[in-house]
């Protein structure tokens, strides 16, 4: 990991690390604070709760797979995103681990500037969801996979909600 710091802290661009292996890896705090950052691809890291802002001023693009355990996931991955004022195309693959969650985890997607949203999540668990509220006034496009569209609700603005669509396999 630290040769993904070294790299985050001289101004990379574009960052898509996926970590293979049965534990999760541990992304650093300088993730949350790249100011040169405009695209963030990752997977199977898992990302803490950071104790600050998060500022990524120029990222636009972000996908996010199973980098978050325990119950304040949601509250992780919410502080990253409303740190990223240019966000533009945001993709959830199973964000969370919630096979080990006994309460309903609630996610809140809130961008002035999101336009594309995919949420793709695993089956349930037992007793175990999620659900989430989206809050994007310029979102057009969105796909909602695996039958999880009853689990979402969105605002916009002018109270017109966004059509969500189930994704072709």
């Amino acid at each position: 990991m630290e040769l993904i710091c070294t790299v985050v802290d001289r101004g990379i661009q574009h960052l898509d690390v996926c970590y293979y292996s049965l534990r999760y890896g541990f992304m650093r705090e300088n993730i949350y604070k790249s100011k040169t950052l405009v695209s963030l691809k990752l997977f199977n890291l898992e990302l803490k709760k950071p104790e600050f802002v998060a500022s990524l001023p120029c990222l636009k693009i972000m996908h996010l797979g199973r980098v978050c355990r325990g119950e304040d996931g949601p509250l992780v991955v919410e502080k990253l995103i409303s740190g990223c004022p240019a966000l533009e195309y945001l993709k959830l693959i199973r964000p969370f681990d919630i096979s080990s969650q006994k309460v309903l985890l609630f996610l809140r997607v809130s961008s002035q500037t999101l336009k594309s949203l995919g949420l793709y999540y695993a089956f349930n668990k037992g007793d175990t969801d999620f659900s989430v509220e989206i809050d994007a006034p310029r979102l057009k496009y969105m796909i909602v996979k695996e039958s999880q569209s009853d689990n979402i609700v969105s605002k916009t603005y002018d109270n017109r909600p966004v059509e969500s669509r189930e994704a072709l396999p």
